[in-house]
């Protein structure tokens, strides 16, 4: 790869780059603190205990991730026309500040009547700043580096946000579990969790944006025409829009796994708030493990066999976590049935972006990228709104028909893509 004159005065080896490193460390830092309070939430809106935490979980993963749907194209926008490295501060400094005050914000709209949404309502303020940090993050990467590095880049800077996303999930339980012994009061899962955001502003002020380079990059007037060329452009293309379904058809997965993991700890085996976190956290180790794997075979690995072999085994190990919630089938198995779906939720993953990069354009990716994550972000904000914002007494008793209904959607999203991609060899082949 040709470097240009700008990309000489940058380090040769990844790892030299200060303001990288710096970036990587506040993403990593700032992603542990997304989800670090959300068991301490969940545990003052009555928890495990509940008959339906189920919809709890799922009403709070809903209100977070609500913002990226809805304020996505806006904060693209933004992204492009101030200053990013002051939006991502900005943005640390104000979720600092929605989490150093849940102590008093939280009894206040408990006060108002307000029910299960005073825990989620400061969720979905942390979500929209999120939403914000998210697409200044990464339009300012390349600026950082040199363009040989942004592959190797953004792998790293992905699997530390899949690794602050496990320990979040981790000592965020472990907190509560101190808490519900007497050990340690439930404000320090909010004020540690404050810390993370600070800590990741003071990373983020000590960049030094004189040593960056200049990307060239042409901005299209207003705000929602990009957002339309994006789709415009999708449904001209029906390979990126077949892959795009399908990711999106693993994101509604997982926003029903996510929110059932709280009562399947409780009802398979009895576990706390810290067996909780670790189950989540083990869905994201399969990620990070799959994309660990696909990383190694690179393009060794065809895209069509790994997109089937991810719906296909998806489906299979969501059955398997069916009969682990009928018949109690213990720690162990529960663990790995949930682990085995996010490995194979990563060969969905993984061949979305390859698709996406290797046959979109360089002047339509990003428009493309923003379209995706839409799609997919609305597909987990739909499943979790389906089971959080109706009111569905006793709906913990449901888990087992909803894995069940999971498992056949994605057994139904295999079916079809293995007949569109064996019909389309017998198309070339004549």
């Amino acid at each position: 790869m040709s470097v240009g004159p700008s990309d000489a005065l940058l380090p040769r080896l990844l790892i030299l780059n200060r303001n990288f490193v710096l970036l990587w460390a506040a993403y990593g830092i700032s992603a542990l603190g997304d989800h670090l309070s959300e068991m301490a939430l969940l545990r003052t809106v009555g928890g495990l205990e509940r008959p339906d935490v189920t919809r709890v979980q799922a009403l709070m993963t809903f209100c977070f991730f609500a913002p990226f749907v809805v304020l996505g194209p806006l904060a693209g926008w933004w992204a492009d026309r101030f200053s990013r490295r002051g939006t991502m501060i900005a943005a640390d400094l104000a979720r600092a500040v929605v989490m150093i005050t849940l102590p008093y914000t939280v009894p206040l709209l408990l006060g108002w009547g307000l029910g299960d949404f005073a825990a989620t309502l400061p969720l979905a303020a942390a979500g929209a700043l999120a939403a914000f940090f998210s697409p200044a993050r990464q339009a300012l990467l390349p600026t950082l580096i040199r363009s040989e590095h942004l592959v190797r880049a953004n792998a790293l800077i992905s699997g530390l946000g899949t690794i602050g996303a496990i320990l979040s999930a981790i000592i965020g339980g472990w907190l509560v579990d101190l808490h519900h012994d007497g050990k340690l009061h439930l404000e320090w899962n909010y004020r540690l969790d404050a810390l993370t955001f600070v800590v990741s502003a003071v990373l983020l002020w000590g960049m030094a944006m004189h040593r960056t380079r200049a990307v060239p990059h042409t901005i299209t007037p207003g705000v929602w025409t990009p957002v339309r060329e994006g789709f415009a452009y999708v449904f001209q293309h029906r390979r990126i829009l077949q892959i795009i379904l399908l990711g999106t058809v693993f994101w509604a997965a997982a926003g029903v796994v996510i929110s059932i993991v709280p009562a399947i700890v409780r009802d398979v085996f009895g576990g706390q708030y810290s067996d909780a976190g670790i189950y989540r956290g083990l869905i994201a180790a399969g990620i990070a493990i799959g994309s660990a794997v696909l990383t190694v075979l690179g393009n060794r690995a065809r895209l069509q066999p790994v997109v089937l072999v991810g719906v296909l085994g998806g489906a299979a190990w969501m059955l398997a976590l069916d009969a682990a919630v009928w018949w109690k089938l213990g720690r162990l198995f529960t663990g790995v049935c949930l682990f085995m779906i996010g490995v194979h939720g990563a060969g969905i993953l993984v061949s979305v972006m390859v698709v996406i990069q290797r046959f979109v354009p360089n002047n339509r990716r990003g428009r493309v990228f923003g379209v995706a994550d839409m799609t997919t972000m609305g597909a987990i904000v739909a499943s979790t709104g389906l089971l959080g914002l109706p009111h569905i007494p006793q709906l913990d008793r449901y888990i087992p028909l909803l894995i069940g209904l999971t498992a056949a959607g994605l057994l139904a999203a295999g079916g079809v893509a293995a007949w569109i991609y064996t019909a389309g060899a017998r198309r070339r082949a004549a």
